[in-house]
């Protein structure tokens, strides 16, 4: 081990470590195989985008019974609507006001009959 250094190991205090070193090393064996990464979060222990994006789908959305894939045939400013609008995070008056927003009124500025939320937006204007 000790052409592996730079230079010499000196007496002292340094030889003392480098004995200590030598035989700490003594017990250890190394196979010629090679180095692996191993992803935890798949069975087979191989990465891949889509298990990482079901375990932070688990911990950070909310449970839907609906995947929250991506369609892959739409724009993708049309999936991020659609997701948008599905777990009602548009912001329509009615969920301004109720994330705490202070405004003069929940009413639909078109009709200004019925509450402006996300149901009436798409389908009753």
């Amino acid at each position: 081990m000790d052409f592996s250094f730079c230079r010499s190991v000196r007496g002292g205090l340094e030889q003392q470590q480098f004995i200590e070193l030598s035989s700490i090393m003594d017990s250890v064996t190394l196979s010629s195989s090679f180095d692996r990464w191993v992803c935890t979060l798949s069975s087979d222990g191989d990465y891949s985008v889509k298990e990482v994006r079901n375990v932070i789908d688990a911990l950070s959305l909310p449970s839907h019974s609906e995947p929250t894939s991506w369609v892959k045939f739409i724009p993708i400013k049309i999936n991020i609507f659609a997701w948008q609008a599905h777990p009602d995070c548009l912001p329509p008056m009615a969920n301004l006001i109720r994330r705490g927003v202070t405004l003069e009124s929940s009413s639909c500025p078109l009709c200004l009959s019925c509450e402006e939320d996300v149901h009436h937006v798409f389908f009753s204007v």
